[in-house]
């Protein structure tokens, strides 16, 4: 099998994928513009270091030629890159302003050291003499060492990291939301897999091969990047239009807004005592209301400081305190007790119960003294 073809294929084809998917997330008007944009041109970083690496082995990029001084590697700005993507698909309001272009320093400071060891071949003419101190030990730190990948995925690691945060923060206000985001935290998984596996081969390279002359790493590194390039192009491109980042952006609601929303909320929980179903879904309460999810979970979040499911489960332990008083539950056993208020799980109902009452459910029902009026 001839290695070298299959090598250039399967570069070949994550280079075409974000090549073309940049380009239809360009295009992509309704919804997440600006973050479509964002990922288009991470996109296109990547598809650009796949064609770099192409040409370089069908051997028409080498030190002999113009284009080795025009195609530069970049190894350091995936990191902001992801990070703006993650924050601009969470929030549509949000725009690279200049408290944001201190994240490009690192790739300015690449792509003004990259351009100046390259032109370092001007002037070798195979010497050591031939060069400057600097430009001596630039190139060899450079082009003989990894420091481009460890440095890269140092920062990728840092700014997924800080993308996790937000995803957290954003999954934890907005619990409705949180299943949505699934796909962007197993994307942030893969993307700091593939820099720590591209960072690790080199590395082993370079202590235990011959990193500088006959690297060994490019195959699987490369393969590597050629397979994030098409599995985040998929993804971005299937999520390209989620609109509940849009409303989440958008949210305007008022602190009366809230309160009249609440006020329907508690009327319609009790009064149809809705908790005691143990399958209740915001997305039913809100229909119910006839409100959006969303503005339902912003109410809950803004005006109690709770999330739904808390606020039903603090709702269904008021209604086994209800129960463990009434004379015609005391031969009901706990379990049946926290089941006829709408728990689900004995051991969700321990917990909640103790959360919310302090006590074990066992010690608050022997300390109760049952209610006559019953």
């Amino acid at each position: 099998m001839d290695w070298e073809l299959l090598f250039i294929v399967l570069l070949s084809v994550g280079a075409i994928q974000g090549i073309v998917l940049g380009v239809l997330l360009l295009r992509a008007t309704q919804h997440n513009r600006y973050a479509n944009k964002v990922l288009a041109v991470l996109l296109f970083f990547l598809s650009y270091q796949l064609v770099v690496e192409i040409l370089a082995a069908v051997g028409t990029l080498h030190t002999g030629t113009v284009l080795y001084h025009l195609f530069l590697e970049y190894n350091w700005v995936y990191g902001p890159l992801i990070f703006f993507y993650v924050v601009s698909f969470l929030n549509p309001e949000w725009r690279l302003g200049k408290k944001d272009w201190p994240h490009l320093i690192p790739f300015i400071i690449e792509f003004c050291v990259g351009n100046f060891v390259k032109t370092q071949n001007l002037f070798w003419d195979g010497t050591a003499e031939s060069l400057s101190w600097l430009g001596l030990k630039g190139y060899v730190l450079w082009i003989q060492t990894p420091i481009q990948e460890v440095v890269g995925a140092g920062l990728i690691i840092g700014y997924s990291w800080f993308a996790f945060k937000k995803v957290r923060t954003v999954a934890i206000e907005y619990p409705a939301f949180s299943e949505k985001l699934r796909w962007i935290r197993t994307l942030l998984y893969i993307y700091v897999v593939v820099a720590v596996l591209v960072t690790g081969w080199g590395i082993v390279d370079y202590f235990f091969f011959d990193y500088a002359f006959n690297p060994t790493y490019i195959y699987p590194a490369y393969i590597s990047i050629s397979i994030l390039t098409y599995i985040l192009g998929l993804l971005g491109f299937m999520h390209r239009n989620d609109s509940f980042t849009s409303r989440m952006g958008s949210r305007k609601s008022t602190t009366g807004e809230w309160d009249s929303i609440l006020d329907a909320f508690e009327k319609v929980i009790v009064n149809h005592q809705l908790y005691k179903n143990p399958r209740l879904s915001l997305s039913e309460v809100a229909e119910t209301l006839r409100v959006k999810p969303y503005q339902l979970t912003e109410a809950l979040n803004g005006g109690k400081g709770v999330p739904f499911k808390e606020y039903i489960n603090e709702c269904r332990v008021n209604e086994v305190l209800r129960l463990m008083r009434d004379p015609e539950y005391q031969q009901y056993t706990l379990t049946a007790i926290a089941f006829e208020a709408g728990f689900n799980s004995k051991a969700t109902f321990n917990r909640t119960f103790k959360k919310v009452t302090g006590k074990s459910p066992s010690a608050v029902k022997s300390s109760l003294v049952p209610d006559s009026t019953k």
